[in-house]
């Protein structure tokens, strides 16, 4: 089985990322021999390193041009514009890779507004591959946690929507209908695997999780059992599942500090 997969760079310097034991990780080996000869899908917005507001903006912008849609810039710090965006995208997207994009740039700009844009890269074929996606088990899902050190590899919430404690967090609609449109669950693996830069902790305080608590509780049962899950907990919300490590995070660092960025995944076999 493959046990590592070779990171390698625009520049042609190499990682290695060693991959865990773990049923995820075994999921990602095997998907990573059927993508190998294609090129990773990073664009100069994916490096942490040149993530601003500015060049996610323009974007942003670049795709709703090309998808005819209107953007006021004066209402992107707003929320609730922001939600507006999300329904375009809801209502018009037609698997077209620019709604993707379209979308993924309107989750940036949250994750700016926020504050709390997670130090971390992620390396991915987005699109491309779609077809190798897998679902999770729940017995995977039991193995995520909300903190991870720098160089961990990880796999998180990578869904068409928005978590419950986004969509609390969002001021979402209280409703039973809309909630179960819009937020849902850890359900597929896709091919994207978050390296941490920094350590990472995904708990929130204890103030947040007993006001989400109070709202999450009227809803939880009847949006649980609509995707089939005994429970769904606040490490599965916000956290990850850990699939492996990087033995050396500076080299990574250096690299996008210098815009030497990921280009292709290699499995190495043992």
């Amino acid at each position: 089985m493959t046990k590592k997969l070779k990171l390698v760079f625009s520049n042609n310097s190499d990682l290695i990322i060693n991959l865990n034991d773990s049923i995820t990780a075994t999921k990602l080996a095997d998907m990573s021999q059927h993508l190998q000869r294609l090129p990773l899908r990073f664009c100069n917005y994916d490096n942490p390193f040149s993530y601003t507001s500015e060049t996610i903006i323009k974007q942003l912008l670049e795709n709703a041009n090309l998808l005819n849609i209107d953007i006021d810039q004066n209402q992107l710090d707003n929320q609730l514009y922001l939600n507006v965006l999300h329904q375009i995208y809801e209502r018009g997207y037609n698997g077209d890779k620019i709604w993707l994009e379209f979308h993924e740039s309107i989750h940036m700009i949250e994750a700016v507004n926020s504050g709390k844009v997670l130090p971390a890269v992620e390396v991915s074929y987005r699109d491309q591959a779609g077809s190798l996606d897998k679902k999770y088990s729940y017995q995977e899902l039991l193995s995520c946690q909300s903190t991870f050190v720098a160089g961990d590899c990880f796999v998180s919430f990578s869904e068409l929507g928005k978590t419950p404690y986004a969509y609390w967090q969002d001021g979402e609609p209280d409703d039973i209908d809309r909630l179960i449109q819009l937020a849902k669950p850890m359900i597929r693996l896709n091919f994207k695997i978050s390296i941490a830069l920094a350590d990472i902790d995904r708990t929130i305080c204890q103030q947040d999780q007993l006001e989400f608590d109070n709202w999450f509780n009227t809803y939880k049962n009847d949006w649980c059992n609509h995707w089939s899950l005994p429970d769904w907990t606040i490490s599965q919300i916000r956290g990850g599942i850990k699939v492996g490590e990087i033995n050396d995070v500076d080299i990574l660092i250096k690299n996008l500090k210098n815009n030497n960025n990921p280009a292709k995944l290699i499995p190495i076999n043992d």
